[in-house]
């Protein structure tokens, strides 16, 4: 896909300037391609009616790039209305889904800082994140903020944004900020302005938050875009948000796994593999423990993924076993194992040709 001068420094600019936002890329790309798919899911009602049968395709909504940076632009006003500005932390505690990246988007929008809890962490771990941040607004679903009414950093939180639910007792919500039909400009801000704040998970103590730059984004994009690239025909199943982030910004179709990542149960690798078969998916990434149990469960009901082109699996160990289990059902499949850490990723990359297995 097009390149151009302009979309090589998102980020790179001196000073304070609209072009170092990273939603720059989604501007770039709703002008050059804006009706291409950015996004494909489906809901829980439609998943809950599926008939578990393979060859009956799950439906799945879309939305093209041009949509979508509208969505994120409505919202952004929305936001900005409520009084939420440039600098100010807002903790996003949501699901995968188009809510998440459109609410991490609209943030960023107006200069604001998109704060992201991890669906798995604890309860103390949720305080202790929100403690290090003061955040100015929260953005959730209803049974996150009964869930958090008892942690006093986040309850105290004077701004509150409920997702996939009515106003109610909530500040806003989502759907509520996004159905006004005026925009907001894009932000300047300079390269080290702060875009993203990600947390440890706290196993060994207090949660670590890792800032995310505006600049870091799109220099991780770029080492990703280089290290993993795409073709305009891809479509891709990533399992971890980060990845969607740097499809979005790549201009790559992104299909949203329909399970929960932090609670897996054992109908996972079948809803997975009807998606990446639904959506025609050529591409994953996925962590270890998806990546063996999808394994498990083509192997045992005789599936063959014959048209996935690339899978990426990383964040954990992996064993050389996995990896042939994998391969043995996915032939065609380059798999490449990905090496990263909280702060910097991807350091490394290795492919299965170059492992003896």
């Amino acid at each position: 896909m097009p390149r151009t001068d302009a979309y090589k420094t998102i980020g790179f600019v001196d000073g304070e300037s609209t072009q170092n936002n990273c939603i720059s890329y989604l501007e770039k790309h709703r002008e050059m391609f804006s009706k291409k798919t950015a996004l494909r899911w489906t809901d829980k009602p439609t998943l809950a009616s599926w008939t578990g049968n393979l060859s009956d395709p799950v439906p799945h909504h879309s939305i093209n790039f041009e949509d979508f940076y509208s969505k994120v632009n409505r919202l952004a006003f929305g936001l900005k209305n409520l009084g939420i500005k440039k600098g100010n932390c807002v903790i996003i505690f949501l699901p995968m889904s188009v809510e998440l990246y459109q609410a991490m988007f609209a943030v960023m929008q107006i200069g604001a800082i998109s704060v992201f809890l991890d669906s798995w962490a604890r309860r103390t771990h949720l305080g202790a994140s929100a403690d290090t941040v003061s955040p100015k607004a929260m953005i959730s679903f209803e049974g996150a903020f009964q869930f958090c009414k008892e942690v006093p950093e986040i309850d105290q939180i004077p701004i509150k944004i409920v997702a996939f639910a009515e106003k109610n007792n909530f500040t806003a919500s989502i759907a509520e900020l996004e159905s006004g039909e005026r925009l907001v400009e894009l932000t300047p801000v300079t390269g080290d302005h702060p875009a993203l704040i990600t947390f440890t998970t706290g196993s060994s103590g207090r949660p670590k938050g890792a800032n995310r730059t505006h600049q870091f984004l799109s220099a991780q994009h770029h080492a990703l875009d280089a290290t993993i690239p795409y073709t305009d025909e891809d479509a891709d199943l990533p399992a971890f948000p980060i990845f969607s982030l740097n499809n979005l910004a790549a201009g790559v179709t992104t299909i949203i796994p329909a399970v929960d990542i932090g609670s897996p149960t054992p109908r996972d690798p079948l809803i997975l593999i009807s998606q990446l078969k639904s959506c025609q998916a050529n591409c994953c990434t996925l962590s270890p423990s998806m990546l063996v149990e999808i394994a498990k469960y083509c192997q045992s009901s005789g599936i063959k993924l014959e048209f996935l082109r690339r899978v990426v699996t990383g964040g954990a160990p992996i064993s050389n076993d996995d990896l042939r289990l994998f391969k043995s059902i996915a032939p065609k499949t380059e798999i490449w194992v990905l090496y990263g850490s909280t702060e910097v990723e991807p350091i490394a990359h290795l492919e299965l040709s170059l492992i003896h297995i």
